[in-house]
């Protein structure tokens, strides 16, 4: 199943990638570590696909999703209150109450 995902979504990535993407700026920016990076992102994108498909084996697609969905929230959630933690304290200093 992830193998059909997968080529379809190549079939439309590369066509799209040909007319879209500026290589002169690629090239001038392309080195040794950004090739590691994506390489490193591949692995783990496919490592992570791997887990979530062998997960799905153990448990039910329904669970799988509300658990999935509270993972969601949570990190919305976290991030979401980390950025009222910066803006309180920027309006700490900002802003003299007497």
């Amino acid at each position: 199943m992830q193998f059909y995902t997968s080529a379809c979504s190549m079939v439309v990535q590369i066509p799209v990638a040909l007319f879209m993407i500026d290589y002169e700026y690629v090239t001038e920016r392309l080195d040794s570590h950004m090739i590691m990076c994506l390489f490193m992102n591949g692995i783990f994108f496919h490592g992570q696909t791997i887990t979530a498909y062998g997960l799905m084996g153990y448990i039910s697609p329904v669970t799988h999703r509300y658990v999935n969905c509270l993972l969601r929230g949570y990190i919305v959630m976290d991030s979401a209150l980390k950025k009222v933690g910066k803006m309180i304290w920027l309006n700490r200093e900002t802003v003299h109450v007497q």
